[in-house]
Protein backbone atom coordinates (compact mmCIF):
# COMPACT_ATOMS: atom_id res chain seq x y z
CA UNK A 1 0.00 0.00 0.00
CA UNK A 2 2.85 2.46 0.84
CA UNK A 3 4.60 1.26 -2.35
CA UNK A 4 1.61 2.15 -4.84
CA UNK A 5 0.94 5.73 -2.36
CA UNK A 6 4.61 6.31 -4.00
CA UNK A 7 3.93 5.46 -7.37
CA UNK A 8 0.82 7.65 -7.24
CA UNK A 9 1.84 11.37 -9.17
CA UNK A 10 0.97 14.01 -7.21
CA UNK A 11 -0.40 17.34 -8.44
CA UNK A 12 2.87 19.24 -7.00
CA UNK A 13 4.96 17.04 -9.10
CA UNK A 14 3.12 18.26 -12.17
CA UNK A 15 5.10 21.84 -11.31
CA UNK A 16 8.02 20.43 -12.75
CA UNK A 17 6.72 19.22 -15.82
CA UNK A 18 8.27 22.31 -17.85
CA UNK A 19 8.08 21.27 -21.59
CA UNK A 20 10.67 22.91 -24.16
CA UNK A 21 9.47 23.73 -27.16
CA UNK A 22 9.74 20.30 -29.24
CA UNK A 23 7.89 18.86 -26.35
CA UNK A 24 5.21 21.59 -26.14
CA UNK A 25 4.55 20.51 -30.51
CA UNK A 26 4.59 16.82 -29.14
CA UNK A 27 2.23 17.21 -27.15
CA UNK A 28 0.14 19.44 -29.45
CA UNK A 29 0.47 16.16 -31.65
CA UNK A 30 -0.54 14.09 -29.22
CA UNK A 31 -4.16 16.20 -28.64
CA UNK A 32 -4.66 16.86 -32.28
CA UNK A 33 -4.10 13.02 -33.43
CA UNK A 34 -5.33 11.04 -30.43
CA UNK A 35 -7.64 13.22 -28.77
CA UNK A 36 -9.49 13.83 -31.89
CA UNK A 37 -9.91 10.46 -32.69
CA UNK A 38 -10.84 10.03 -28.90
CA UNK A 39 -13.41 12.24 -28.67
CA UNK A 40 -14.57 11.30 -31.95
CA UNK A 41 -14.75 7.71 -30.86
CA UNK A 42 -16.81 9.19 -27.68
CA UNK A 43 -19.00 11.28 -29.37
CA UNK A 44 -20.27 8.57 -31.93
CA UNK A 45 -20.60 6.37 -28.81
CA UNK A 46 -22.86 9.12 -27.09
CA UNK A 47 -24.71 9.23 -30.32
CA UNK A 48 -25.68 5.97 -30.86
CA UNK A 49 -26.28 4.37 -27.27
CA UNK A 50 -27.62 7.35 -26.10
CA UNK A 51 -29.26 9.42 -28.48
CA UNK A 52 -30.92 11.87 -25.62
CA UNK A 53 -27.80 13.34 -24.56
CA UNK A 54 -27.50 13.87 -28.71
CA UNK A 55 -27.45 17.41 -27.95
CA UNK A 56 -24.49 16.97 -25.37
CA UNK A 57 -22.00 14.89 -27.16
CA UNK A 58 -19.71 17.49 -27.78
CA UNK A 59 -19.67 18.72 -24.03
CA UNK A 60 -19.04 15.33 -23.01
CA UNK A 61 -16.66 14.22 -25.52
CA UNK A 62 -14.84 17.28 -25.37
CA UNK A 63 -12.92 16.80 -22.52
CA UNK A 64 -11.50 13.18 -23.47
CA UNK A 65 -9.29 15.07 -26.46
CA UNK A 66 -7.26 16.33 -23.48
CA UNK A 67 -6.85 12.96 -21.91
CA UNK A 68 -4.00 11.49 -23.89
CA UNK A 69 -1.64 14.72 -23.66
CA UNK A 70 -3.00 14.19 -19.60
CA UNK A 71 -1.36 10.82 -20.14
CA UNK A 72 1.74 11.62 -21.67
CA UNK A 73 2.27 13.90 -19.01
CA UNK A 74 1.33 11.49 -16.27
CA UNK A 75 4.22 8.86 -17.29
CA UNK A 76 6.83 11.72 -18.19
CA UNK A 77 6.31 13.08 -14.56
CA UNK A 78 6.81 10.10 -13.07
CA UNK A 79 10.40 9.89 -14.50
CA UNK A 80 11.68 13.62 -13.64
CA UNK A 81 12.84 13.31 -10.34
CA UNK A 82 14.30 16.37 -10.26
CA UNK A 83 14.00 19.97 -11.38
CA UNK A 84 12.33 23.46 -10.90
CA UNK A 85 9.06 23.76 -9.44
CA UNK A 86 6.73 25.88 -10.94
CA UNK A 87 2.61 25.96 -9.77
CA UNK A 88 0.03 26.36 -12.94
CA UNK A 89 -1.57 29.14 -11.05
CA UNK A 90 1.17 31.24 -8.20
CA UNK A 91 -0.87 34.88 -8.78
CA UNK A 92 1.13 38.18 -7.99
CA UNK A 93 -0.88 40.98 -9.56
CA UNK A 94 1.75 43.99 -8.53
CA UNK A 95 0.28 47.35 -8.25
CA UNK A 96 -2.23 47.01 -10.06
CA UNK A 97 -4.16 44.83 -7.58
CA UNK A 98 -6.76 41.76 -8.07
CA UNK A 99 -9.80 43.67 -7.96
CA UNK A 100 -8.94 46.15 -10.39
CA UNK A 101 -7.10 43.68 -12.56
CA UNK A 102 -9.65 41.34 -13.21
CA UNK A 103 -12.20 44.53 -13.82
CA UNK A 104 -9.73 45.59 -16.20
CA UNK A 105 -9.93 42.46 -18.05
CA UNK A 106 -13.54 42.80 -18.82
CA UNK A 107 -13.22 46.26 -21.80
CA UNK A 108 -10.05 44.44 -22.59
CA UNK A 109 -11.75 41.66 -23.65
CA UNK A 110 -14.72 43.59 -25.79
CA UNK A 111 -12.38 45.85 -27.30
CA UNK A 112 -9.96 42.93 -28.37
CA UNK A 113 -13.47 40.96 -29.82
CA UNK A 114 -14.02 44.18 -31.74
CA UNK A 115 -10.35 44.95 -33.07
CA UNK A 116 -10.09 40.86 -34.17
CA UNK A 117 -13.47 40.83 -35.66
CA UNK A 118 -12.87 41.76 -39.15
CA UNK A 119 -10.39 38.86 -39.25
CA UNK A 120 -13.68 36.29 -39.62
CA UNK A 121 -14.52 38.15 -43.34
CA UNK A 122 -11.30 37.24 -44.58
CA UNK A 123 -11.88 33.48 -44.48
CA UNK A 124 -14.80 31.24 -44.98
CA UNK A 125 -16.43 29.32 -41.88
CA UNK A 126 -15.75 25.12 -42.13
CA UNK A 127 -18.89 23.50 -42.50
CA UNK A 128 -18.29 21.32 -39.43
CA UNK A 129 -17.96 24.80 -37.18
CA UNK A 130 -21.27 25.75 -38.77
CA UNK A 131 -23.02 22.65 -37.43
CA UNK A 132 -21.53 23.00 -33.61
CA UNK A 133 -23.12 26.41 -33.86
CA UNK A 134 -26.48 24.73 -35.36
CA UNK A 135 -26.25 22.75 -32.18
CA UNK A 136 -25.25 25.22 -30.12
CA UNK A 137 -28.65 26.89 -30.79
CA UNK A 138 -30.65 23.75 -30.37
CA UNK A 139 -29.24 23.05 -26.27
CA UNK A 140 -28.30 26.57 -25.24
CA UNK A 141 -27.41 25.22 -21.71
CA UNK A 142 -25.31 22.27 -23.54
CA UNK A 143 -23.40 25.09 -25.81
CA UNK A 144 -22.82 27.30 -22.94
CA UNK A 145 -21.11 24.88 -21.60
CA UNK A 146 -18.83 23.08 -24.21
CA UNK A 147 -17.79 27.23 -25.36
CA UNK A 148 -17.70 28.91 -21.85
CA UNK A 149 -16.72 26.17 -19.36
CA UNK A 150 -15.05 23.68 -20.99
CA UNK A 151 -12.98 25.21 -23.63
CA UNK A 152 -11.81 27.64 -21.48
CA UNK A 153 -10.90 25.25 -18.40
CA UNK A 154 -8.86 22.46 -20.44
CA UNK A 155 -7.23 24.48 -23.45
CA UNK A 156 -5.81 27.51 -21.02
CA UNK A 157 -5.09 24.66 -18.72
CA UNK A 158 -3.09 22.74 -21.44
CA UNK A 159 -1.50 25.83 -23.42
CA UNK A 160 -0.78 28.50 -20.59
CA UNK A 161 -0.84 26.52 -17.57
CA UNK A 162 1.04 23.42 -19.45
CA UNK A 163 3.09 24.76 -22.56
CA UNK A 164 3.57 28.55 -22.01
CA UNK A 165 4.86 27.64 -18.58
CA UNK A 166 7.03 25.32 -19.67
CA UNK A 167 8.04 27.44 -22.94
CA UNK A 168 9.09 30.41 -20.35
CA UNK A 169 11.29 28.83 -18.78
CA UNK A 170 13.06 27.72 -21.89
CA UNK A 171 13.00 31.11 -24.44
CA UNK A 172 12.65 34.44 -23.60
CA UNK A 173 8.99 35.53 -22.88
CA UNK A 174 8.32 36.63 -26.42
CA UNK A 175 9.28 33.89 -28.28
CA UNK A 176 7.20 31.78 -25.74
CA UNK A 177 4.12 33.80 -25.94
CA UNK A 178 4.39 33.61 -29.85
CA UNK A 179 4.93 29.99 -29.87
CA UNK A 180 2.02 28.82 -27.40
CA UNK A 181 -0.27 31.68 -29.68
CA UNK A 182 1.04 29.58 -32.84
CA UNK A 183 -0.08 26.35 -31.33
CA UNK A 184 -3.61 27.75 -29.18
CA UNK A 185 -4.34 28.42 -32.90
CA UNK A 186 -3.32 25.61 -34.63
CA UNK A 187 -5.14 23.69 -31.73
CA UNK A 188 -9.03 25.24 -33.57
CA UNK A 189 -8.29 23.01 -36.55
CA UNK A 190 -9.28 25.16 -39.17
CA UNK A 191 -8.17 28.75 -40.56
CA UNK A 192 -11.07 30.47 -39.71
CA UNK A 193 -10.59 30.35 -36.09
CA UNK A 194 -6.70 29.91 -36.33
CA UNK A 195 -6.09 33.23 -36.68
CA UNK A 196 -8.23 34.92 -34.44
CA UNK A 197 -7.41 32.42 -32.01
CA UNK A 198 -3.44 33.10 -32.11
CA UNK A 199 -4.21 37.29 -31.73
CA UNK A 200 -6.01 35.91 -28.78
CA UNK A 201 -3.41 33.60 -27.92
CA UNK A 202 -0.72 36.57 -27.54
CA UNK A 203 -3.24 38.12 -25.21
CA UNK A 204 -3.09 35.47 -23.44
CA UNK A 205 -0.19 34.33 -23.02
CA UNK A 206 0.43 38.21 -21.81
CA UNK A 207 -1.48 38.12 -19.66
CA UNK A 208 -0.31 35.25 -18.23
CA UNK A 209 3.29 36.24 -18.22
CA UNK A 210 2.29 39.71 -16.12
CA UNK A 211 0.43 37.78 -13.56
CA UNK A 212 1.19 34.12 -13.35
CA UNK A 213 -2.75 33.41 -12.67
CA UNK A 214 -3.73 30.87 -14.67
CA UNK A 215 -7.54 31.94 -13.71
CA UNK A 216 -7.30 35.27 -15.06
CA UNK A 217 -6.75 33.51 -18.53
CA UNK A 218 -9.64 31.56 -17.90
CA UNK A 219 -11.76 34.24 -16.87
CA UNK A 220 -10.73 36.20 -20.22
CA UNK A 221 -11.06 33.30 -22.21
CA UNK A 222 -14.50 32.83 -20.44
CA UNK A 223 -15.60 36.17 -20.82
CA UNK A 224 -14.46 35.96 -24.94
CA UNK A 225 -17.01 32.87 -25.99
CA UNK A 226 -19.66 34.12 -23.48
CA UNK A 227 -19.71 37.07 -25.52
CA UNK A 228 -19.95 35.11 -28.44
CA UNK A 229 -22.42 32.58 -27.12
CA UNK A 230 -24.51 35.76 -26.15
CA UNK A 231 -24.35 37.06 -29.80
CA UNK A 232 -25.87 33.71 -30.89
CA UNK A 233 -28.77 33.70 -28.65
CA UNK A 234 -29.58 37.20 -28.94
CA UNK A 235 -29.33 37.07 -32.90
CA UNK A 236 -30.27 33.82 -34.35
CA UNK A 237 -31.59 34.72 -37.74
CA UNK A 238 -27.92 35.99 -38.08
CA UNK A 239 -25.73 33.79 -40.21
CA UNK A 240 -23.20 31.48 -38.16
CA UNK A 241 -20.36 33.39 -40.12
CA UNK A 242 -21.98 36.78 -39.53
CA UNK A 243 -19.63 39.71 -38.29
CA UNK A 244 -20.34 42.56 -35.94
CA UNK A 245 -20.25 44.72 -39.18
CA UNK A 246 -24.01 42.58 -39.82
CA UNK A 247 -25.08 43.86 -36.09
CA UNK A 248 -23.63 47.35 -35.46
CA UNK A 249 -25.32 49.85 -38.45
CA UNK A 250 -23.00 52.28 -40.53
CA UNK A 251 -20.84 54.48 -39.34
CA UNK A 252 -21.10 53.51 -35.59
CA UNK A 253 -19.37 50.53 -36.68
CA UNK A 254 -16.01 52.46 -37.10
CA UNK A 255 -16.70 54.91 -34.20
CA UNK A 256 -17.13 51.61 -32.00
CA UNK A 257 -13.79 49.92 -33.71
CA UNK A 258 -11.68 53.36 -32.85
CA UNK A 259 -13.03 53.41 -29.43
CA UNK A 260 -11.97 49.90 -28.84
CA UNK A 261 -8.18 50.77 -29.95
CA UNK A 262 -8.30 53.21 -27.68
CA UNK A 263 -9.56 51.33 -25.00
CA UNK A 264 -7.32 48.40 -25.85
CA UNK A 265 -4.17 50.57 -25.65
CA UNK A 266 -4.81 52.31 -22.54
CA UNK A 267 -5.32 49.24 -20.38
CA UNK A 268 -2.07 47.97 -22.09
CA UNK A 269 -0.55 50.29 -21.26
CA UNK A 270 -2.05 50.58 -17.02
CA UNK A 271 -1.04 47.34 -16.46
CA UNK A 272 2.41 47.65 -17.90
CA UNK A 273 3.33 50.97 -16.08
CA UNK A 274 2.00 49.36 -12.87
CA UNK A 275 2.57 45.93 -12.78
CA UNK A 276 5.31 44.48 -11.15
CA UNK A 277 6.77 41.99 -13.63
CA UNK A 278 7.37 39.05 -11.44
CA UNK A 279 6.15 35.69 -13.82
CA UNK A 280 9.93 35.46 -15.69
CA UNK A 281 12.22 36.05 -12.92
CA UNK A 282 10.28 33.27 -10.74
CA UNK A 283 10.18 30.65 -13.75
CA UNK A 284 13.73 31.61 -14.92
CA UNK A 285 15.20 30.83 -10.87
CA UNK A 286 12.90 28.17 -10.85
CA UNK A 287 11.44 29.43 -7.61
Amino acid sequence: MIQMAKSIVKIKDYYKYLPDLKESWLLLLIMILGGSVLGGVVSVFVTLFTPSLYDWSTAISYPFMFLPPAIFIYFRVKYIRQGDSVPFDDPKFGRVGAPLFFLLLIPMVLASGVIIDPLSELLTMPEFFKKFLEQVSQNRLAGFVSLAILAPLMEEFFCRGIILKGLLKAMSPAKAILWSALMFGIMHLNPWQALPAFLIGVILGWIYYKSRSIWAVIFIHFLNNSVSFLILVLFPYLPADATLRDIIPGDLYYYVYFLSLIVMSIIILIIKKCYDQVISSQIQSGN
